[in-house]
């Protein structure tokens, strides 16, 4: 479910009155328990051993199996379950990442395996850092880092040894950055907040292959607790990260595969395999007259899938559909000036490479103009529902109400195509034209449907009378391609 009013006591009030969500935070507040008693405990988890050794036996028994393991190599296994057990019970000999390590075990669906590869490959640095101020100590033990993303452990202790999870926010005040040997800023830190006792954070590399030595700068200056307090005082650091010597571990492959498709220029550039994550670099530009090259924000967007040799997909980027795969945590896009070009980059935490892997263009979705209108008569609709259908959507007026200046118009429906960046116009029979915002609520299973909390609300209206026009200016619209195009990335 996605809210589109983020006012909290609107959020709050919806929780209360709305089941599913009511049982999704209970869940997660079940969730956040189990790992505080998990992330406490001295020892792993029998949930922990069961995991291993399952996935040993499973290694066991599919010598023949979907594996496809042959009986000739038989001390295979014994290397693999070897390494599993060493890892183990080296990650678990670091009092902080131990414990993210055993929160690993507890769900395979949330398992960070690019990060467990990462610290398995030895992409660990021991900063070992401790500040004190004010009677706080901020520690940095651990730090994860390879050209894909950095993440670090961190803690925030009182003077009795209490940790403190929520009294660290970065903002204007603090914020943790990596920075070049210039001091330029390459990437931003973000708390993920994986465990109660320590701080996880984590940072997105912008230029993995350009920079062979790195700091993880923090400028921490205030720390705010639950009722307020704000403390004042000095937890800076700056904690050196030589890449190079991880540099080994990372492997480029250059695709450079071009295609034109609905205006638009693909070209599939690379993909970057390091421990930490994966990364698929596009470049995209608007061709023709009509092309909106010079906005920083790009109003197309690729749907694509990664499948196997078999046509399993691994993979599903830029969807409405539910029950596909996923590890993508990171997607962004840059303007580039001078190529005209929008540069994205998508970071996945990991790819199964046993076989060939391969990208498919699902489709493409672009903002585009719209003249499809409605007229309606407001009174109309306290007796009959007034229906608008376009482009596969479907929009339903309900009801017509006025508050304060402002006409708010009830409205459910659904929708085949993305609804939240559409833009809509209210226009008077004196052609006056008033935006329409969307306040509501809605569901996102393969098609969009609007909730029964769901408005359209025109700010400065008068008093409603006569026939009105409702008009969609512009629409983001899916376009799929004829013919697939599908080619091998690893």
């Amino acid at each position: 479910m996605y809210l589109a009013n983020s006012q909290n006591d609107e959020i709050e009030a919806h929780i209360l009155h709305c089941n599913e969500c009511k049982d999704l935070l209970n869940k997660t507040r079940r969730e956040l328990d189990y790992f505080n008693d998990l992330l406490y405990s001295s020892e792993l988890p029998d949930q922990a051993n069961y995991k291993i050794m399952s996935e040993i036996s499973k290694i066991e028994k599919n010598q023949k199996g979907e594996y496809g393991l042959k009986p000739s190599r038989p001390r295979k296994k014994y290397y693999i379950a070897a390494s599993i057990v060493a890892f183990l019970l080296i990650a678990c000999s670091s009092p902080v990442m131990a414990k993210y390590v055993q929160s690993l075990f507890m769900d395979s669906d949330v398992m960070d395996q690019g990060l467990l590869t990462a610290y398995e490959v030895g992409n660990v640095f021991h900063a070992d850092i401790a500040i004190e101020d004010r009677g706080f100590t901020l520690k940095v033990s651990d730090i994860i880092a390879d050209p894909a993303r950095v993440a670090a452990a961190v803690q925030i202790i009182g003077k009795d040894g209490e940790h403190f999870d929520n009294i660290l926010n970065l903002n204007g005040s603090n914020h943790i950055e990596v920075v070049g040997e210039n001091e330029e800023v390459l990437a931003e830190f973000s708390d993920i907040g994986y465990a109660p006792d320590f701080y996880y954070m984590q940072s997105i590399m912008k230029n993995e292959l350009e920079h062979d030595q790195v700091y993880i700068r923090g400028v921490i200056n205030r720390l705010t607790t639950d009722k307020g307090e704000v403390i004042d005082g000095d937890w800076s650091f700056k904690i050196p990260v030589n890449l190079k010597a991880v540099s080994k571990n990372v492997e480029v492959n250059n695709l450079n595969k071009t295609y034109t498709f609905k205006g638009i220029a693909l070209e599939v550039m690379r993909m970057v395999y390091s421990p930490a994550g994966v990364r698929l670099e596009i470049n995209t530009s608007e061709l023709g007259d009509g092309s909106n090259s010079n906005a920083t924000k790009p109003e197309h967007e690729l749907y694509f899938h990664i499948e196997d040799i078999n046509g399993k997909i691994v993979e599903k980027v830029t969807t409405m559909e539910v029950g596909y795969p996923s590890s993508l945590f990171s997607k962004t896009v840059t303007y580039n000036q001078t190529s005209r070009k929008y540069q994205w980059t998508y970071l996945f935490r990991s790819l199964q490479r046993e076989e060939s892997l391969y990208f498919v263009l699902d489709g493409l979705r672009k903002t585009e103009q719209s003249k499809d209108m409605m007229k309606f008569n407001p009174s109309d609709l306290q007796k009959n529902i007034k229906t608008f259908e376009s482009n596969g959507d479907i929009i339903k007026l309900g009801g017509v109400k006025q508050e304060a200046n402002k006409t708010i118009i009830q409205i459910g429906g659904q929708f085949v195509n993305p609804f939240i960046n559409d833009e809509w116009q209210l226009i008077d029979d004196n052609n006056k034209s008033y935006k329409l915002s969307f306040s509501g609520s809605y569901m996102e299973e393969n098609t969009i449907t609007l909730n029964e909390d769901s408005e359209f609300i025109a700010e400065g209206t008068p008093f409603i009378s006569g026939n009105w026009l409702l008009k969609r200016v512009k629409v983001d619209t899916i376009h799929r391609p004829d013919q697939s195009w599908r080619f091998r990335i690893d």
